[in-house]
């Protein structure tokens, strides 16, 4: 009297699982809206300044010193502008003036770009469960059927943090060439978010030849 467990019942499973799992654990984290300026050839940046444009000078620091640390184990030296400018964020005439001065040939800017949040539907899915039982007429006392439960969908809001990355070149006239957005779901903690976020953006210069490699 059992029964196997179909495929499209399994498929539905599956599936659902999948959901499940999808909204539990660590943030998500991904780079949208990337852009490579593909006349820039001057090769890996050395020396540069890194911006954090945050209001509160605790999170400026932190975001800086966690980029500022990545970079350097690609051997680039990396200058937080708290470190030059520790009240305020430096306006574009103290940029111009620093980087003559420190001959940065490079200056990343990090910004926020707001926080959303976004209302998923997650279906509803069947599973096949065995249920034993006692029959007196059955000649072995017990027998198992399987019967199928609906776990019904739900609703499911996240939070989604965006983070613009520049990458300025200050030779050529200075221009943007790599620009990207870090996009972080569910986000934890400040430091979290920016761990996350460095995690992925230095690999990529990287990848694009904009910073040295990884020794």
């Amino acid at each position: 009297m059992s029964r196997k467990l179909s495929v499209a019942t399994g498929a539905g499973f599956v599936l659902g699982l999948a959901a499940v799992l999808a909204g539990c654990g660590a943030p998500q984290i991904s780079l949208t809206n990337m852009w490579r300026d593909p006349a820039y050839t001057q090769g890996p940046m050395q020396n540069l300044m890194v911006i954090a444009i945050k209001r509160d000078p605790i999170r400026r620091r932190l975001w800086e010193d966690q980029f500022a640390a990545d970079m350097a184990k690609r051997g680039v030296t990396v200058t937080p502008s708290y470190r030059l400018y520790p009240d305020e964020v430096p306006d574009t005439l103290q940029v111009v003036e620093t980087v003559r001065e420190h001959k940065f040939d490079g200056v990343m800017t990090v910004r926020n770009v707001g926080t959303s949040t976004v209302t998923n539907y997650v279906p509803g899915y069947v599973t096949t469960e065995p249920v034993s039982t006692y029959n007196y007429y059955w000649p072995h006392g017990y027998y198992t059927y399987y019967r199928e439960v609906y776990q019904p969908g739900y609703t499911e809001v996240q939070d989604v943090a965006r983070h613009e990355i520049h990458l300025w070149t200050t030779t050529e006239g200075g221009r943007i060439v790599w620009a990207g957005t870090g996009q972080v779901i569910d986000p934890g903690s400040v430091q979290d978010v920016q761990e996350e976020i460095a995690d992925l953006v230095i690999p990529e210069l990287e990848k694009q030849r904009l910073i040295p490699e990884k020794s």
